[in-house]
Parts: structure tokens; C-alpha cells; sequence
């Protein structure tokens, strides 16, 4: 007996002119100054990593954050422009994310250690994630002292090019106030 057909209920169409027209509002509403990174993680959050990205190299995009180290790969023989890997990077990412031009996020105490020893022609460039409440990665408030020593050891190869976190609520209002609270600690991170 042969099987019927079964037709998925959902499916996602891709519209490119509506993308095209959503980066180009948030760039007209970005201060100048700023850069814009398009994150694309997750295949572009079912969209279709390369169909995405398609789109987003005839936009005014500066940067893109993916999550995953072979994304960036991807993205890296089709653009020139910065990617930076958003999950928590290992030794074994440091010598091709610096040959292919990729920033990593440091995260844990054993990723930054191990830049210590990192050798290497290339510079390698890196982010820092500091987790202000969210729970998920990063450095948190108990590490501060630990990071500003070991970053103080870190061979002149390594530039440290940025420093994030992940604001858990920013879009809620009854959060404000703790939006404000991630906000400072950030800030404090910042004088490291």
C-alpha cells in the first residue's frame, strides 16, 4: 500500500526585498557611528543561512555573528566582511579563526588561559562574553579578578577587539530595572 503524501502545515518564505527594506530601516535609525551586525545564527533562524546572507551582502551590514565556528567558515568564502563566532571558542579554533579572519568569543577561564600560549604569525582577534544574569556563557562577576590578570599575559597576536553580553529582557518593560542592573555591570567590565 502506498503511503500518501504528507504535507507539512507550516513552511517560512523568504522575502527579500522585506529583509532588504528591515536592515535599511534599522541602519537609517542607528546612530552614524555604530556599526550593524546582522546575527544569522541558527541558519538564520530557519531561513536559510546562504539565502540570508545573499541578501544581507547587497545591504549596508557591517558585521555578522553567527553561533557556530562552521558557519563562520561558510560565511567567510563568500564575504569579506567580520564575522564573529558567538559561542564560547576552544584552542582548537584559535589557529584558523586567525588564518580566516574570524573573530572568536572567549568565555571561559580555560579558553583565556590557553591564549596565553597561543603562537602564531596571524593575529588573532577576539570578543569577551561576560554573563550579567542571563545564565548561559561568559565571564561573570566572580571571574573579574582572574580575567584582568590573565589578560594582562596575553601575547601581543591576540587583540581584544570587543566586549559583550546578553541582555535577557531588554524588550520587557516590568524588566527596566533589571536591564539597568546588566547595564552597570557591563560597564564595570568595561574598565578592565
Amino acid at each position: 500500500m502506498k503511503q500518501p503524501e504528507i504535507i507539512p502545515t507550516t513552511w517560512i518564505e523568504l522575502s527579500k526585498n522585506a529583509l532588504r527594506n528591515n536592515v535599511l530601516s534599522i541602519r537609517e535609525a542607528m546612530p552614524d557611528e555604530l556599526d550593524f551586525m546582522a546575527v544569522i545564527k541558527a541558519n538564520a533562524y530557519g531561513h536559510g543561512l546562504l539565502p540570508v546572507l545573499e541578501v544581507l551582502e547587497q545591504t549596508d551590514v557591517d558585521w555578522y555573528a553567527v553561533f557556530d565556528f562552521a558557519d563562520a567558515l561558510v560565511i567567510r568564502e563568500r564575504s569579506l566582511r567580520p564575522v564573529l563566532v558567538l559561542s564560547g571558542a576552544n584552542e582548537e579554533h584559535f589557529a584558523l579563526a586567525a588564518q580566516k579572519n574570524i573573530v572568536i568569543t572567549i568565555s571561559t577561564r580555560e579558553a583565556l588561559q590557553a591564549l596565553r600560549t597561543y603562537k602564531s604569525t596571524k593575529k588573532l582577534h577576539i570578543h569577551l562574553k561576560v554573563d550579567t544574569g542571563l545564565g548561559r556563557q561568559g565571564f561573570t562577576n566572580t571571574d573579574f579578578a582572574f580575567v584582568k590578570k590573565e589578560l594582562k599575559q596575553l601575547p601581543k597576536h591576540v587583540s581584544i577587539e570587543g566586549l559583550y553580553t546578553h541582555f535577557s529582557a531588554t524588550e520587557e518593560k516590568p524588566f527596566d530595572s533589571y536591564t539597568v542592573f546588566q547595564y552597570a555591570q557591563l560597564e564595570q567590565w568595561r574598565t578592565i
